[in-house]
């Protein structure tokens, strides 16, 4: 009986190669491509998430961002299709990840601001506790004006409004990352 056949075929070998001569091709699945696309797609996406002086902040080419500032008057299989444009768009840049990292340091902003909003919302609504928390959490804080500034923005009148931007304003000069 002569040699069983492999699961591909019969492949031709020749006598001075071993039978495993040929090498393994490494090859894109499927499920990978598909990976890469959902990638490119969510990048899409958060470019348009964002204002046009913000996309005009990032490093895109000009072509990219007028087709990022048509997207918003299209509606259904058109959008749809300038959306495939746009990632086919991203895909020739020359180094995504490097507009990646750009958008990633432009959220630490948005994170720390989100962090400020959630201490100014903590010390309006909560105890002495919350105000004795940040001024541990950032030393440089000073107590008495925090203290002030809490009671003045807890009023629902003009004076408030403008204590409860002020308040912000603090807490931002205060914030020092820990």
């Amino acid at each position: 009986m002569g040699r069983k056949r492999s699961s591909k075929g019969f492949q031709w070998v020749r006598e001075d190669q071993a039978d495993d001569a040929r090498a393994p091709v490494a090859r894109t699945t499927h499920r990978e491509i598909r990976a890469a696309d959902e990638r490119i797609m969510q990048i899409a996406l958060d470019l348009l998430a964002r204002t046009e002086k913000e996309r005009s902040e990032l490093e895109i080419p000009p072509v990219m961002l007028d087709a990022l500032a048509d997207d918003a008057r299209l509606q259904g299989e058109p959008r749809n299709r300038h959306r495939r444009r746009i990632k086919s768009l991203l895909r020739s840049l020359d180094d995504l990840d490097a507009l990646v990292e750009a958008m990633k340091r432009e959220t630490e902003g948005e994170r720390r601001s989100r962090e400020l909003e959630r201490w100014r919302t903590r010390l309006l609504n909560g105890t002495d506790e919350d105000l004795q928390a940040f001024v541990l959490a950032y030393p440089s804080a000073d107590r008495s004006t925090l203290r002030t500034l809490v009671r003045a923005a807890g009023r629902e009148d003009a004076a408030g409004q403008k204590a409860r931007k002020k308040l912000f304003s603090t807490l931002k000069g205060a914030w020092t990352p820990a």
